[in-house]
């Protein structure tokens, strides 16, 4: 980690959090569809960190993360987060919302109702707004983020817990908190088509998730062969560049309407 040592990239990133949209260090979010896999319809997308520096070239959303925490730049960045998710609610379907990440150990009851003022504010549906949990770094206090979620939920924010299976403290999130979707990682769905191991792993871990009432999302779909097992399965909604790489918001809009359009016409000439 010492390329983070230089506050060079402190500097910057500060610069890119107060700069606007057009500006060549500005931060930005591009956008993957979360889609239902019966129907091919978008019900909304996943905003992903980017970061494109003049002096740094493209730093990667692991770098930037790595910078944010060595400088303790989090609520720099979880406020610019919620102005630009909040935003971006505009331009995208009344009926989709827009998931952001905010890592456990941030996801204060401050912060959570900052991102309900934002909402109000702009004059928005909470509902059009989810909120993934990352294991990025642990919560100080499991109870206290539990108590925070229940918040959000009783506001009309969906919280869901991400990559369920990879984390250190899984079964203690889901022991601990109620989550209205449980986002299986792509290492248990990238090849299950041709894995009978895989199969089974995930079959055990849906198993553990029906203890919940928690619908199931599982990411990483890269194949028609992985999207007729996980069907088979009983699973609905995924995410993967099967349906959609990360882009920016006119892009991955336009590709997403083309796509459901042409699986649509499919559907109806082979019921034809």
């Amino acid at each position: 980690m010492a390329f983070i040592i230089d506050t060079q990239y402190r500097d910057a990133l500060m610069g890119a959090f107060c700069s606007s949209p057009t500006a060549p260090n500005a931060l930005s979010l591009f956008f993957q569809p979360q889609v239902n896999m019966h129907t091919g319809d978008v019900l909304g997308y996943e905003a992903l960190l980017r970061w494109f520096d003049p002096t740094f070239g493209y730093v990667s959303p692991e770098k930037c993360l790595e910078i944010v925490d060595f400088y303790h730049l989090n609520d720099h960045l979880n406020q610019w987060l919620i102005i630009q998710a909040v935003s971006s609610l505009t331009k995208i379907q009344p009926h989709q919302y827009i998931t952001i990440n905010l890592c456990a150990a941030s996801l204060t009851m401050t912060l959570a109702k900052d991102l309900f003022d934002a909402l109000l504010a702009a004059k928005c549906d909470p509902r059009r707004i989810h909120v993934e949990i990352t294991e990025h770094k642990a919560p100080k206090s499991f109870t206290d983020l539990a108590k925070t979620v229940a918040w959000l939920r009783r506001q009309g924010i969906q919280v869901a817990l991400d990559d369920f299976g990879t984390g250190h403290a899984t079964m203690t999130y889901l022991t601990y908190i109620d989550f209205d979707t449980i986002k299986i990682d792509k290492s248990y769905i990238q090849g299950i088509d041709f894995d009978k191991t895989k199969r089974d792993i995930l079959k055990h871990l849906l198993s553990l998730i029906a203890i919940s009432d928690a619908t199931v999302l599982v990411e990483g779909i890269e194949t028609e062969g992985e999207v007729t097992v996980l069907k088979n399965l009983g699973l609905t909604l995924a995410q993967g560049y099967f349906y959609g790489r990360p882009a920016s918001l006119i892009e991955v809009t336009d590709k997403a309407a083309s796509k459901v359009a042409r699986q649509k016409f499919l559907s109806i000439v082979q019921k034809a």
